[in-house]
């Protein structure tokens, strides 16, 4: 616990200091909650930073969540019974058909 002398009640956290504090809540098997108690900090000033980083307004990343991803195509498949085609072997087995 931080005992805080002097005129000034409040801590001031440099932008390094906070991408710091985000990226430790980010690390696999840690939370915002224990990092708020291992620092001494409210839980929700945390999570305003990690808001803020999102949003980009505190540097770092902000494209985090979205890969590009290329399907295949898939070739055309002949519905067993009618004679229909389509892409999906799925389609052709829920109407009833056994495409094996």
């Amino acid at each position: 616990m931080e005992i805080i002398t002097g005129v000034e009640r409040r801590r001031r956290w440099s932008v390094e200091e906070k991408l710091r504090l985000v990226a430790e809540c980010d690390a696999p098997g840690s939370s915002v909650t224990r990092v708020s108690r291992q620092h001494d900090i409210n839980r929700a000033l945390l999570w305003t930073w990690r808001r803020q980083v999102r949003r980009g307004e505190l540097g770092g990343e902000t494209d985090r969540g979205f890969l590009a991803v290329t399907l295949p195509t898939l070739p055309w498949v002949r519905h067993c019974s009618t004679g229909a085609r389509t892409r999906d072997w799925r389609l052709c087995c829920l109407t009833g058909c056994i495409c094996s």
